[in-house]
């Protein structure tokens, strides 16, 4: 591989220029990598949600205590959940 680097005035590299071929296969490994970690986000778990819906879910519920310990929120108790289901 025959990678030219630029630099700027004081010798630190700012950018590369790679051979096509070079960036080509790169970008495949890449794009593959890509679909394959999307499309394993996508796949159902045993609940039926995906994995990406389960970490929103997560995420929104550390939102929530985050309200709740600052006073924008307040807090459920736990018969108000129980009575919920």
């Amino acid at each position: 591989m025959d990678f030219q680097f630029i630099v700027d005035e004081k010798g630190r590299k700012s950018a590369v220029i790679v051979p096509i071929k070079e960036w080509e296969k790169r970008d495949a490994a890449y794009q593959l990598n890509k679909k394959q970690k999307t499309k394993h986000s996508k796949k159902k778990v045993s609940d039926g949600r995906t994995k990406e819906e389960i970490l929103d879910g997560i995420s929104r519920a550390v939102e929530e205590v985050k309200l709740i310990r600052a006073g924008k929120l307040k807090a459920k108790t736990l018969k108000d959940v129980l009575d919920e289901l």
